[in-house]
C-alpha cells in the first residue's frame, strides 16, 4: 500500500447516527460512528483503487464528558414511500399524500469532529499507473476549497457538513481528559462476507479521542462472532 495521512475537520448544525434498533423513529449515537466517517471522506474524493481508512475521531464539541451527546434535540419529520418527481421538487411541490409517515428523529446538535485517516492506493491500481502526488494534489485542493463531488453528512442526507484541512489540533480540555466508555457502537459492514453482517464495537474516548481499531480487530470481538 502507499499512502498519506490528514487531519480533516467536519463541522455542521445536525448529525444523526442512527442506532440500528431505533429505525421506526430514529435516534443518534452520542458521536459519529467510523462508517459515517468512512462515507465523509469518500465524498471528499472516491475512485476506485483508491481506499479511506478512518485511525482516530477527536470530539471537538464537548468541554466534559457530559457534554457528549447532551446537546440533542427531537424533531417530527413527515416522510413518505411515494417517488416524487424531480419537477415537483423544483417547483416546491411536494405533496407526500396518503402514504406519510410521522417519525420523531433525534438529532445531534452543533457538531464538530477531526478525523485522523489515512488515504491508501493499493498495489493494483499502483501498476496501472495511479501516483500517489497526484492523489495527494486532488484531495488537498478539495480540502482548500472544500470541493467534493457530493457533499459530506452527518449520518443522513439533510445534516449536511462542511470540512476543511486542520493544521492545529486543539488541546484537550480538561473535562475531557481521561477514559471513558461509550457503549457498543455500530462499526460498519463486513464486506468481505457475502451476507454484509453489521459489526459492532465499544469506543473508548482517551483525551476526547477515539481510537478507531481495524476491522479485522473488530470482526474477532467475541459479539461479532457469534
Amino acid at each position: 500500500m502507499r499512502g498519506f495521512i490528514l487531519d480533516i475537520e467536519f463541522w455542521g448544525k445536525y448529525a444523526l447516527f442512527t442506532k440500528p434498533y431505533t429505525k421506526a423513529h430514529p435516534v443518534s449515537y452520542d458521536v459519529i460512528t467510523p462508517s459515517a466517517a468512512k462515507g465523509m471522506l469518500d465524498n471528499i474524493y472516491r475512485h476506485p483503487g483508491i481506499n479511506w481508512v478512518p485511525l482516530k475521531i477527536r470530539v471537538c464539541n464537548a468541554s466534559t464528558f457530559d457534554d457528549i451527546g447532551r446537546q440533542k434535540i427531537s424533531m417530527v419529520r413527515n416522510e413518505t414511500k411515494d417517488v416524487i418527481e424531480e419537477a415537483d421538487i423544483e417547483r416546491g411541490y411536494l405533496n407526500i399524500g396518503e402514504n406519510s409517515i410521522r417519525r420523531r428523529c433525534t438529532y445531534l446538535y452543533d457538531v464538530r469532529y477531526i478525523i485522523t485517516a489515512k488515504i491508501e492506493i493499493d498495489d493494483e491500481a499502483a501498476e496501472k499507473g495511479y501516483q500517489i502526488d497526484k492523489v495527494y494534489a486532488i484531495v488537498m485542493d478539495r480540502l482548500k476549497h472544500e470541493s467534493c463531488k457530493e457533499m459530506p453528512f452527518f449520518g443522513r442526507r439533510e445534516c449536511s457538513a462542511h470540512f476543511r484541512l486542520c493544521n492545529d489540533i486543539p488541546e484537550c480540555p480538561e473535562g475531557l481528559k481521561g477514559s471513558y466508555s461509550l457503549g457498543k457502537m455500530f462499526y460498519g459492514f463486513d464486506y468481505s462476507d457475502p451476507a454484509m453482517p453489521s459489526l459492532f464495537y465499544e469506543p473508548i474516548l482517551i483525551n476526547g479521542v477515539i481510537n478507531i481499531p481495524s476491522v479485522e480487530t473488530v470482526k474477532n470481538l467475541e459479539y461479532n462472532q457469534q
